[in-house]
């Protein structure tokens, strides 16, 4: 009777790590999507900004 309440107890702190782990790891995930995508982004702001940058460099030298 003991034994079978500690495989269940030990079965349901399994499967609650299990969730949690499932969870932080999905969190990392998210976090990470949206850390890449932001670095898109900023890089594409970034060469935006470079190209503009040169435009008005030429003008000036113009």
């Amino acid at each position: 009777m003991c034994h079978r309440r500690y495989i269940r107890d030990r079965m349901k702190n399994g499967t609650e790590s299990i969730i949690k782990n499932f969870s932080v790891r999905t969190a990392r995930a998210r976090l990470m999507s949206q850390f890449l995508s932001h670095i898109k982004i900023s890089g594409i702001i970034n060469r935006h900004a470079r190209h503009s940058i040169s435009k008005n460099t030429i003008c000036i030298h113009e």
